[in-house]
């Protein structure tokens, strides 16, 4: 029987994920039932209203679009529930409350830009290029209440080049990353996956960049 899968994410850094679930999902036997995005934004000289970068691609795969007020609204869970999920992937996305990541059979899972738990947080590609570090990496783990804790799924490592900057290490990523979403449904799918604990002796944090950061 075929699996039903939510994508939620707004920015370019996931539309590489939304691309490969969309592509491969006959292949893996799974529907993509629909994609959760942020609302669109006025900005720009002219005052419009942008799409993200996430919303604009899903509407060229002609896939079922929800961009919520809050994620914990009670009509959009109750539209969510109906979906009747197996698994809701995230990736670069903000924070999902408990009513919505707990819906799916076998729960949420999210693609963090650092090898947890290094890096926990909205920034880590610019917190490893601040900090010069020579590799980083892609973690896909479940997901739970507090940010960035769950049991790692999947994790691989890239070196950080010297001419490296947040567009090149960033599109690099990216890619591994839909790579590795397509390996970790396939073994959710077929029962093959093991989860591990975040080692706590190796936890550091990648808070946003602010504007007087820069």
């Amino acid at each position: 029987m075929m699996k039903n899968i939510l994508f939620c994410g707004p920015p370019h850094f996931a539309t590489a994920s939304l691309e490969a679930i969309y592509k491969y999902q006959k292949e893996l036997n799974y529907k993509l039932s629909g994609v959760v995005t942020i609302q669109d934004k006025i900005s720009g000289r002219g005052q419009k209203k942008q799409e993200s970068d996430v919303k604009k691609l899903g509407k060229k795969l002609n896939v079922k679009i929800f961009t919520p007020t809050e994620l914990s609204d009670t009509i959009f869970i109750e539209k969510i529930t109906k979906l009747n999920l197996d698994l809701i992937i995230v990736v670069a996305f903000k924070k999902l409350p408990e009513i919505l990541f707990k819906i799916p059979k076998y729960g949420t899972i999210n693609l963090h830009a650092s090898l947890l738990p290094k890096y926990r947080g909205a920034g880590p590609i610019q917190w490893a290029l601040m900090n010069g570090d020579k590799k980083t990496g892609v973690t896909i783990f479940q997901l739970k209440k507090e940010i960035d804790t769950g049991d790692i799924l999947m994790q691989k490592e890239i070196g950080i080049r010297k001419d490296d900057d947040m567009l090149s290490l960033g599109m690099r990523l990216c890619k591994l990353g839909a790579h590795m979403v397509i390996d970790t449904m396939n073994q959710i799918s077929n029962g093959s996956i093991s989860k591990r604990k975040q080692n706590s002796g190796l936890i550091s944090h990648a808070p946003k960049i602010t504007k007087n950061m820069t």
